[in-house]
């Protein structure tokens, strides 16, 4: 029992390790992805009168 249990732990931290990698591969290939944007028609209004001053 302790032998299948370590095996499952191991497999799990493995898929974790492997998910955050990937995850962070995209993350500095798609730095796009995580710009804030305006989400509203006004908050784009907004930014782009700040942008003409």
């Amino acid at each position: 029992m302790n032998q299948s249990n370590e095996t499952l732990w191991s497999s799990l931290f493995a898929l974790a390790f492997g998910v955050c990698v990937l995850g962070f591969l995209v993350m500095i290939d798609r730095q796009e992805w995580f710009h804030i944007r305006p989400v509203s028609g006004t908050a784009v209004a907004m930014a782009e009168a700040a942008k003409a001053e």
